[in-house]
């Protein structure tokens, strides 16, 4: 699981960005986003792109009423060391360090954490190992989403970029997924 089944402060942010461009698009029922951009005569193979929106990171599942708390584990989130930092994403932004594994499942994956964040937590909050923001060192990039939100990312520009664009015969499909790690739901 990953924070595809979160509620989607990504799908959100894709959603108001191409409403913003005026893209078409709809929400199917599984809550994967599909727009699709055309101009001119019909095209017999458009183009298709497809970038998922979650991405691995920590959930809160109860209100954390002071330290330790409990984080759910998302998608892989990598190494779990006791000290790293978790950027949750409150107003304002919360900070916590990860204490400890509080559980596992029959695989001996970590499945949720004992973190201490700098002030109690709502449910529903949600959070990624904080890195430094995006940066660009000679020819490396650096971010704290360089999972496939980056694609989330590119198809967004095409799409602007093709809106923005006079002439040319054009049609393209954008589906923006969650949940990859257990198949297109």
């Amino acid at each position: 699981m990953s924070t595809g089944f979160a509620p989607g402060a990504i799908a959100a942010f894709v959603r108001r960005t191409l409403g913003r461009l005026g893209v078409p698009h709809r929400l199917d029922r599984y809550g994967n986003i599909v727009a699709r951009l055309r101009r001119g005569r019909a095209i017999p193979a458009p183009l298709a792109l497809v970038a998922h929106m979650d991405h691995p990171g920590f959930w809160i599942e109860k209100k954390s009423s002071g330290r330790p708390a409990v984080a759910r584990v998302l998608g892989g989130v990598g190494r779990l060391r006791a000290g790293q930092r978790i950027l949750f994403f409150t107003d304002p932004p919360t900070i916590a360090r990860v204490a400890g594994i509080a559980k596992k499942n029959r695989y001996g994956t970590p499945t949720h954490v004992r973190i201490r964040p700098s002030r109690p937590l709502p449910a529903g909050a949600f959070g990624l190992w904080d890195v430094p923001e995006f940066r660009r060192a000679g020819h490396k990039i650096y971010a704290r989403a360089i999972d496939d939100v980056c694609g989330v990312g590119v198809m967004l520009e095409v799409l602007r970029r093709l809106r923005r664009r006079r002439g040319g015969t054009f049609d393209v499909y954008c589906c923006f997924t969650r949940a990859e790690e257990v198949g297109f739901v």
